[in-house]
């Protein structure tokens, strides 16, 4: 993720040839990059476009060939693919409403459902709309960054490791929110290497439940944190003046 933000530090100084060639590069290494194409589109100017395209292309190539063998089996594998449901997300706020006993247990089985049948739509569609609203964009920083915190909203659960993610383009819109979500989020994640420790040195954890419910508890405090920090950005997006108001300008 970091060559994805490097791809988003280059848009900045809008040149889109080697932002998109950058991007390119990062996709190939993690597809969940694939989540900023958006928010560089939008901000591209139209004459520029050109460029922005012709680099993503020139880093689709090889993955053309893989689209082909075996009657397309890795293009479905992609499409299709659905990560381990977690006590993540809505699905952890609906597990914590029924540990509480407030709505009953069918409020954890819709969520289920929800993210079977539509997940990925909604997440998409909140995607795309939050970075085609009121174009053109001002900050393809703060909309990179709201595209990481959408995919980490909406996600109804990850590697554990993708939380580290966020830290980058974070520090780079702003450092009270970095100081706030990266400490947040690192003591999540201690607490649930820690939750599943074989108690065997040299360290090893085993994953093999979903989140204990204290544990949950903080990562549901680290989630609504992260849904501020995305509507915050999102804000910040159309809002922003170049007046060296993030970390990333003032070291210009």
């Amino acid at each position: 993720m970091a060559l994805a933000f490097w791809a988003v530090f280059i848009a900045e100084r809008k040149k889109w040839f080697w932002a998109g060639l950058v991007l390119a590069s990062a996709i190939h290494i993690k597809l969940i990059a694939t989540i900023l194409i958006p928010a560089f589109v939008v901000c591209c100017p139209r004459k520029k476009l050109w460029k922005l395209a012709s680099a993503l292309f020139l880093g689709a190539i090889p993955f053309l060939g893989l689209f082909t063998v075996g009657d397309g089996q890795i293009f479905k594998k992609i499409v299709g693919y659905s990560p381990a449901y977690e006590n993540w997300g809505f699905l952890g706020l609906s597990q914590f409403v029924g540990k509480l006993d407030l709505l009953g247990s069918w409020v954890f089985q819709a969520a289920w459902q929800y993210h079977d049948l539509y997940g990925k739509w909604v997440f998409m569609i909140v995607l795309w709309m939050g970075v085609l609203w009121k174009v053109p964009k001002k900050s393809v920083l703060h909309l990179g960054a709201y595209s990481v915190a959408c995919f980490l909203v909406f996600a109804p659960g990850f590697g554990i490791q993708y939380l580290a993610y966020l830290t980058l383009p974070v520090l780079m819109v702003s450092i009270r929110w970095g100081i706030w979500l990266t400490g947040l989020t690192s003591v999540f994640v201690v607490s649930v290497y820690y939750v599943f420790w074989d108690t065997v040195y040299p360290a090893r954890s085993f994953f093999i439940s979903p989140y204990p419910f204290p544990v949950m508890l903080v990562g549901l405090i680290g989630w609504i944190s992260i849904l501020v920090f995305g509507v915050w950005c999102w804000v910040q997006s159309y809002t922003f003046e170049k007046t060296r108001s993030t970390p990333l300008e003032k070291n210009q």
